[in-house]
């Protein structure tokens, strides 16, 4: 099992988390811990992000679906396939927001 953790204390977007496709058979499991006061939406790509002068700045981010403007904490399974996914933060008081982001072989 492989976990990936980003981070976000400020408004803006988090820095990318890339997903290995090859353990994407049953999905990924997405958790976001809020401790705070702030608005924040997951974001996903299907972008190849190991292109040379790829920069996320410039990248195709689509917000999830569910996991938008969330101000609480919360955990959901994604089973589209995606390449990277990120967090963006667009109200900030205080605190800060975890993605981590879980993979499982098998």
């Amino acid at each position: 099992m492989a976990t990936s953790q980003v981070i976000q204390r400020a408004v803006g977007t988090s820095g990318i988390l890339p997903v290995d496709l090859k353990k994407y058979a049953r999905g990924i499991g997405l958790i976001l811990t809020i401790n705070g006061t702030l608005t924040c939406t997951l974001q996903f790509t299907g972008d190849n992000i190991q292109k040379d002068g790829y920069t996320p700045g410039s990248g195709n981010w689509n917000n999830h679906e569910t996991l938008a403007n969330l101000t609480a904490s919360t955990s959901t399974l994604m089973l589209l396939p995606v390449v990277a996914v990120r967090l963006n933060v667009t109200a900030f008081t205080n605190g800060s927001v975890t993605l981590s982001v879980v993979q499982a072989e098998g």
